[in-house]
């Protein structure tokens, strides 16, 4: 098997501009681009983890191409894939891997953020994607990881992240551990929407939700199981955060002491920034 190489987008003037410009207003932020790996067979993803030399290679490309683009870190979405692919059985390697990784980042004062599915099923019932025992060997390297706490699978309208199913994820990695892993948690928070149709669901950002909302039979309700503001119309239900929504689930970061992650920030209304 020959070495699985990455495909990146060249650096525009425009996002050195904008990063630029960023940092000038407040030199505290950290931009971390979010890394994929798209494309790749179980197969490919078992021989991988288990191949020092290639794993190093990767690791080695993507720390000169994050310098010379001059980013401080990296977002990395890749534990999920793993996990899902090889149902679990490659966890001691993948912990490994991401340990290993993460050292690397800190020694170039880089961060390592990982991205991963969410703890339970819609049920509330655990799906292993994440446990406490792996916060708790990663913590050590890794600086966040980032519970994508939206997205909730149902077969109805039920609402992108419902607020008991959220809290139960965070409260079931954190209940027994120690306080100190709660810092490394973020809750991941929607700022986007979904709309249900009879023909299926699709994404929704501000600009087409406020389109609708400006539809005089439109009406906007309360949905007291999801806790999520809902945009009844003639053909569709619209589930999308509103500043109610989105407090709540920052309420559950505040009581349980964990960070958010906000997907995705330019897809929310202007004012959801007013919350944070």
């Amino acid at each position: 098997m020959q070495y699985i190489g990455h495909e990146s987008l060249a650096r525009h003037e425009n996002l050195e501009e904008w990063m630029e410009e960023v940092r000038k207003n407040n030199s505290y932020v950290k931009i971390v681009p979010r890394v994929l790996f798209d494309d790749w067979s179980p197969d490919h993803i078992n021989q991988f983890i288990q191949h020092e030399a290639w794993m190093n290679r990767c690791l080695g490309d993507l720390i000169n191409l994050l310098t010379r683009s001059n980013f401080d870190g990296a977002v990395i979405e890749f534990w999920s894939k793993v996990m899902i692919h090889t149902r679990g059985e490659a966890v001691n390697l993948l912990v490994e891997m991401m340990n290993s990784w993460g050292s690397t980042f800190h020694k170039r004062n880089m961060q390592f953020i990982l991205a991963v599915g969410p703890a339970l099923n819609p049920k509330n019932q655990i799906t292993k994607m994440l446990t406490t025992s792996h916060l708790y060997a990663l913590a050590e390297n890794v600086d966040y990881i980032q519970m994508m706490t939206y997205d909730f699978p149902s077969t109805s309208p039920s609402g992108v992240a419902p607020y008991d199913w959220v809290e139960q994820n965070v409260k079931s990695l954190l209940d027994r551990a120690p306080p100190d892993l709660a810092i490394h948690l973020m809750l991941g928070l929607n700022h986007y929407g979904y709309e249900y149709t009879s023909d299926g669901m699709q994404a929704i950002n501000f600009d087409q939700y406020l389109k609708k909302l400006r539809q005089a039979d439109n009406k906007l309700e309360w949905d007291a199981n999801a806790k999520e503001h809902v945009l009844v119309t003639f053909d569709s239900k619209i589930y999308y955060p509103s500043l109610t929504s989105v407090e709540m689930r920052l309420n559950i970061a505040r009581k349980y002491g964990v960070g958010v992650g906000i997907w995705d920030f330019g897809q929310g209304l202007n004012y959801f920034t007013q919350l944070l």
